[in-house]
């Protein structure tokens, strides 16, 4: 077994700190360098030379260890592992790991002293892709945006202040659906730059490592939000057809959220009660941080979107426009919260078990 701290290994990533959680969860800040246009023919066809591409996607959570801890069987054939974000370090680790098998109390020691940023590696979507790819010889790599492309992904999402109000119900609402059509849209030129990133980087690969080209075909997994089954589509269009799973090996339960924002993404038009329900959603996915003290993230994803759409489907329209109202004042308390919410049998929840209870 390679030892961690093996001195001879000049290649050994894992004596530095990870530290930068931007670039596991949304991608590097540096220009990984020109990308390529698409034009003309589909990939296969500008490429005679690639072995077949057999593509798997797994959508998933990327924030808790236990949205990605089914990861590892989907590894098992795979030549190519492609993760969401892009960062040279992660990169690195993942590689590490997946080139060597370790002893277990190395594992367990190294990742007990890891950190992402301000948050323990252990318990984190990175432990679990650390823990899949170990001793598998997949060769890793990513194709998420960049630079400027990154930035245009990002803007909607950060620095855009707190869930929009207005002077009545409806500018509240029309506020709150222009800045999900403003995300929307920064998610699907981030998906369509992610497809010449995908050829630049699958090129790139088969250079470093010819010997892949011999392989037909070439199976190739990639790890992704369960966000962008769009993605899906988009690589069917350009000659790569794939496979869909989802975590949990079942289709994915999205909440209001994400099935508006997905719903502007195919161009479709959102019914009204689609749009109070994803507002208020975001409102009480806010106020139980805020009230419970506990972060959405310490659940994991698909958790976060069961619970709560599962409170949220219990609320009439007219609990969805008093709860509205509500908000946009700034006075209200918990206790007018509670005494809309009790009309369903509900309250504001305090904890993760009584979010648990009241969405079932």
């Amino acid at each position: 077994m390679k030892s961690f701290h093996s001195n001879a290994d000049s290649d050994n990533p894992l004596g530095h700190q990870i530290h930068e959680a931007d670039e596991l969860e949304q991608g590097a800040q540096e220009d990984q360098g020109a990308t390529i246009e698409l034009t003309g023919h589909s990939i296969p066809e500008r490429h005679p030379d690639w072995p077949p591409l057999a593509v798997t996607f797994w959508f998933s959570g990327h924030d808790t260890y236990q949205d990605m801890e089914g990861l590892a069987p989907y590894l098992a054939d795979k030549d190519l592992y492609f993760y969401e974000g892009r960062s040279d370090q992660i990169t690195d680790v993942l590689q590490y790991f997946a080139n060597n098998l370790f002893e277990t109390d190395e594992v367990e020691r190294w990742m007990n002293a890891q950190s992402i940023g301000e948050r323990p590696l252990v318990g984190s979507a990175l432990e679990a892709q650390l823990r899949a790819v170990i001793g598998t010889g997949v060769v890793v790599g990513s194709f998420d945006v960049t630079g400027k492309d990154l930035e245009d992904a990002r803007a909607p999402f950060f620095n855009v202040g707190p869930l929009p109000k207005g002077e009545s119900n409806e500018d509240a609402l029309a506020n709150y659906t222009e800045l999900e059509v403003q995300r929307a849209e920064a998610q699907n030129q981030r998906e369509a730059r992610m497809i010449p990133n995908f050829e630049q980087e699958v090129g790139k690969i088969l250079t470093e490592h010819p010997d892949l080209k011999g392989k037909s075909p070439l199976n190739i997994l990639i790890s992704m939000g369960s966000y962008h089954t769009t993605l899906g589509h988009l690589f069917g269009e350009h000659g790569v057809p794939s496979e869909h799973y989802f975590s949990g090996g079942t289709p994915y339960t999205h909440d209001y959220r994400n099935e508006l924002r997905r719903t502007f993404a195919f161009g479709k038009v959102p019914s009204e009660e689609l749009i109070q329900r994803s507002y208020v959603e975001s409102l009480i996915g806010g106020g139980f941080e805020s009230v419970s003290g506990v972060p959405l993230r310490e659940m994991s994803a698909e958790d976060q979107m069961r619970y709560l759409r599962g409170f949220v489907s219990r609320l009439s329209t007219d609990q969805l426009s008093k709860l509205i109202s509500l908000y946009r004042q700034d006075t209200a308390t918990l206790d007018e919260y509670d005494a809309i919410l009790a009309q369903s049998g509900q309250r504001f929840p305090r904890s993760i078990q009584d979010l648990r209870e009241q969405s079932e």
